[in-house]
């Protein structure tokens, strides 16, 4: 069975968050996810030939939406858990001082196709507005820890 983009989806809530209770992002136009193994080197100098051994493995990813405006804003429900607004006074000792980005819970499934369950900071945030065009933003997250759930 093939899968197409219409099958995909991405759900988030917050690291402590009940599990399913997860919030499914809406207007999504893509998401992608990418595992990295690094090796480390043990080739010594009487070696003809290159040795190595396994380092540390990580992970992260990207997701696309097309925003719209409602109560349950996809925008908002991603873009909260890095965008913490701060205190307008800005000539205070303690401006710069805010509340910091929260680690989430992120869910990336194909309907009957399988799912990945990762814990993650959203690392950037793009929103784009282009005449002719729907507003959009691109997300990107990194992977804390392995996946808690693999089932593809």
């Amino acid at each position: 069975m093939y899968f197409s983009g219409q099958h995909g989806k991405m759900k988030i809530i917050t690291a402590a968050g009940t599990l399913g209770a997860e919030t499914t992002v809406g207007r999504l136009k893509n998401w992608s996810y990418t595992t990295q193994q690094q090796t480390l080197d043990t080739t010594s100098l009487q070696d003809t030939d290159k040795t190595i051994i396994a380092g540390v493995r990580s992970a992260s990813g990207q997701a696309s939406l097309l925003y719209y405006s409602e109560a349950t804003s996809n925008v908002a429900q991603v873009g909260g858990y890095l965008i913490k607004p701060g205190s307008k006074q800005y000539d205070t000792q303690n401006y710069g001082v805010n509340t910091p980005p929260e680690l989430c819970r992120i869910e990336l499934s194909i309907q009957d196709g399988g799912e990945i369950g990762v814990y993650a900071f959203i690392t950037s945030f793009a929103m784009t507005c282009s005449v002719g065009e729907i507003v959009s933003a691109d997300i990107s997250f990194d992977v804390h820890g392995a996946p808690y759930e693999w089932t593809f």
